[in-house]
């Protein structure tokens, strides 16, 4: 079991490379890409757009979770339309400010409270789980926008 410690710093770390992946992007913004992409999902369909807008919005959906089982108060939400790669960049910025503000009172006890998600989730339904998949989470959409523009 990591400690809350440990997750905030993947999480850092995960937040910092799906913000270079951001700043490095050079592909068109706009345009689904061509060609064969890896692992056969959906995401093959998304724009690196749609990519960056689901990431950022995915990091309020966390930071709500844990804040509702903290009985804290509700984290905005994040993301939006995001027109330009610089938007990202700072509704990315702008999402990880709310996502630290509320994952920073978690402590070591409280990674084994239980989160209310839908079962079509898969990570595990605790503030460790929560914690746990937005880093991973950051990470496969750093990789997949990095893959786009290759």
């Amino acid at each position: 079991m990591a400690t809350s410690d440990e997750l905030r710093k993947v999480i850092a770390a995960s937040a910092a490379t799906f913000r270079e992946s951001l700043e490095s992007f050079k592909g068109d913004w706009e345009t689904i890409p061509s060609g064969d992409a890896e692992g056969g999902d959906a995401e093959e369909q998304w724009t690196a757009r749609e990519i960056a807008e689901h990431t950022i919005k995915s990091v309020g959906f966390f930071a709500g979770l844990v804040a509702d089982t903290m009985q804290a108060r509700p984290a905005e939400k994040t993301g939006g339309d995001l027109l330009t790669v610089a938007d990202a960049i700072t509704s990315h910025d702008e999402a990880l400010a709310i996502l630290n503000r509320v994952f920073k009172y978690v402590e070591d006890r409280d990674l084994i409270k239980r989160v209310d998600i839908a079962d079509h989730h898969t990570f595990e339904a605790t503030i460790e789980g929560t914690m746990d998949r937005a880093g991973t989470h950051l990470l496969e959409h750093a990789e997949t926008l990095s893959a786009i523009t290759s």
